[in-house]
Formats: structure tokens, sequence, C-alpha cells
């Protein structure tokens, strides 16, 4: 059986840079906002409202804008909650390993911090050993020592 045509760290690399690309695009393309001017997301450059306007000039009755509010508000929020309560059940850490934005800069950061102080954060005192438990060598870049 043939694996993966990259190696499994190097597709989540990729995996977390596309959706942190993404993330940051997302709102200037409309791909998904909320704005604020106007008072309701944009989805896929389309308005996405709760449709009251129309009972507010009176043009529909209650019954039609209670059920505006159940199809265009709490279904959809039960459609993505279900799904992402059954992605992290079928799939586990899936999002927060592999796409969530903000792990993936954690990560970077951390990374960076290590091979310029040995440290992983600067609240760590003592620098971590050159070797690591799963037999990789750390250098620190002393470029960096000095600053910190």
């Amino acid at each position: 059986m043939k694996a993966w045509p990259l190696p499994r760290q190097q597709l989540r690399g990729w995996l977390q840079a596309g959706f942190f690309i993404l993330f940051v695009v997302a709102p200037p393309l409309d791909i998904f906002r909320f704005d604020l001017t106007l008072g309701h997301f944009i989805v896929l450059g389309m308005p996405w409202t709760l449709g009251l306007d129309a009972f507010i000039h009176g043009d529909i009755g209650p019954v039609a804008a209670t059920l505006n509010i159940i199809v265009r508000g709490f279904l959809p929020l039960l459609l993505v909650g279900g799904m992402l309560i059954w992605t992290a059940w079928r799939y586990g850490r899936l999002y927060c390993g592999w796409l969530c934005p903000h792990f993936s800069v954690v990560e970077k950061v951390n990374a960076l911090m290590l091979r310029a102080s040995g440290r992983p954060s600067i609240w760590e005192s003592t620098p971590l050993p050159e070797r690591q438990p799963d037999g990789r060598l750390i250098k620190r870049d002393p470029r960096y020592c000095k600053a910190i």
C-alpha cells in the first residue's frame, strides 16, 4: 500500500500554512465575515441575515419571522455545532493540531525560541538539553543568545 506523497509532518505543515492563509484572507475576500456597518454576516460574498427586515416593515407575519429565525439562525448553528462535535469525536484533535491558525503560530514561535535560546519560551529559566529524548540534536544560535 502506497503512503502519502508527503511525510505526515510535512503534510501537517502545509495544511497549517494553508489554513492560516485562509484565516487571513477570508474577511477581505468576503468568504466569511461580520460587517459591523451593515450589522450582519457576509458568507461567500452574499449577505446572511435573519430576514427580520420584512417583519419590521410589516411584509411578513410573526410565524414567517419565527421560521426565518429558526431556519436562518438556529439551524445553521446546530449544523455547524454538530459537525464540530462529530469531527472532534471521530478525528480527535484534528482541528487543534492540524488546522487551527493560533496553534500553528504558537508552534512556529516556540520553534524560533528554541532555536534562538534553547528554551521553548521566555518563562523557562534553563535551556533544554541539546540532545532531545527522541535523539534530535538542537543547537542554539549564538547570535540570539546575547539578547536574552
